[in-house]
């Protein structure tokens, strides 16, 4: 047996408990429905939308930059910080990343921010939840509108995931943390490899 099948035989013999996202946080929110326009200049914070949320990480490029006074009033209501669980609700919906950074940022609507009560849930785990085939399905078929799809709030604190003791929760992290690593090191060389016959058909 793994270890994980210990763990699970040990601490959760009858099975695992689902709980909802509801219960898992403890505050869900989106960002801005109304942000101020971009600023130029000096000491500016960038707005997060959907579009920066890629491959379960936040890429600050192309980021609107707001003045550090539209930064303070919207950042009352998100108030990001380490360990806060993101996902997209509007346009690319379903997408997820854990905030990992220090870096200030506030949010516009397409973001929902969730806050996870660590005491029962890891949000490295809550991110592989919900980035599963089952919850994303799930995201998808309860999507609303037509020009624009988007899942409302409410609809997000149903979201229904299994939530193991936290040292299950841990040894899965650690398992799809390594299966992922090694995911991006095969593609870094199958695009390398790739690079490289593609010079070598040049070359002939």
């Amino acid at each position: 047996m793994s270890r994980l099948d210990d763990l699970i035989a040990e601490l959760c013999p009858d099975g695992v408990e689902y709980n909802t996202l509801g219960v898992i946080m403890t505050k869900i929110v989106d960002g801005s429905h109304n942000p101020p326009k971009a600023s130029f200049g000096e000491n500016l914070l960038p707005m997060i939308s959907a579009k920066n949320i890629n491959n379960g990480s936040i890429d600050f490029t192309d980021a609107r930059m707001l003045s550090p006074d539209d930064f303070k009033s919207e950042n009352k209501r998100t108030q990001i910080t380490k360990g806060d669980v993101l996902m997209t609700i509007v346009g690319a919906i379903g997408r997820v990343a854990v905030v990992k950074t220090d870096n200030k940022m506030v949010f516009q609507r397409s973001v929902c921010v969730m806050k996870p009560n660590t005491d029962i849930a890891n949000p490295d785990y809550v991110k592989y939840a919900l980035e599963s085939n089952h919850i994303q399905n799930i995201i998808h078929t309860q999507a609303n509108g037509a020009a624009q799809q988007g899942i409302y709030l409410n609809q997000v604190g149903k979201l229904l995931i299994p939530l193991p003791p936290l040292p299950i929760q841990n040894e899965i992290v650690r398992i799809l943390d390594k299966f992922t690593a090694l995911e991006t090191e095969l593609e870094t060389e199958l695009e390398t490899e790739l690079e490289a016959r593609k010079k070598q058909y040049e070359y002939y």
